[in-house]
């Protein structure tokens, strides 16, 4: 994959920005110091993902502009800084994606568990078999008590599909006799993948022969 030069690798980042009135600037005596701590830290794409350990001050006289080298009181900036923690967007970000993820999953799955409890003609069933990631639907066609008749579509998909392709329909031939329990026993074993209510034409579930 090309990346554009210099998107990933190490950069200095300024920290922090303190300002000093104790300390006297030896070239003007005046007093008034600015002091400017940075840190490296590793980028992708330009965004910083975490920092390397250590820091560098730089202390320099507003008044003047002659540096103060005394690696005393750079040290002690130093020490006192702590890690900025923009450092840490990358890594950050990444978490909160991550966080986002897991909440879609979990409503998406409560939402499939309510519809799965309350079943209506017309829903549409995606049914997989993990073991050799496959994919085929079911349309209910009628419910009674807890019996429950689907069709079966006519394709076996193996890739996820969220719509049938053109030329797939529903076999109203070829009915499946569920149950309430069977199709309960089918969510909590992972068989059903998604069900699908209230969908337009556009999905190609309408289409029965």
């Amino acid at each position: 994959m090309w990346l554009p030069k210099g998107s990933y690798g190490t950069k200095t980042g300024r920290v922090k920005k303190y300002s000093d009135h104790h300390q006297p600037c030896k070239s003007c005596k005046a007093f008034d110091m600015e002091i400017r701590v940075y840190q490296d830290y590793y980028h992708f794409l330009f965004i910083p993902f975490f920092a390397k350990p250590g820091k560098t001050a730089s202390m320099r006289c507003n008044n003047c502009g002659e540096p103060v080298l005394t690696r005393a009181i750079l040290q002690e900036y130093e020490t006192k800084t702590k890690t900025a923690f923009y450092l840490f967007s990358g890594l950050i970000l990444i978490g909160a994606l991550v966080i986002l993820v897991s909440v879609i999953n979990v409503i998406g799955q409560k939402e499939k568990e309510k519809l799965v409890a309350d079943p209506h003609v017309g829903d549409v069933y995606t049914i997989t078999n993990p073991k050799i990631a496959s994919y085929y639907f079911l349309r209910l066609s009628k419910i009674k008590a807890d019996t429950i008749l689907a069709w079966k579509n006519n394709y076996m998909y193996y890739n996820r599909a969220s719509m049938s392709e053109k030329d797939d329909y529903f076999d109203s031939s070829n009915t499946i006799i569920l149950t309430k329990k069977s199709i309960r026993q089918m969510m909590d074993n992972n068989e059903i993948y998604s069900v699908d209510r209230g969908y337009d034409d556009s999905r190609g579930f309408n289409r029965i022969n």
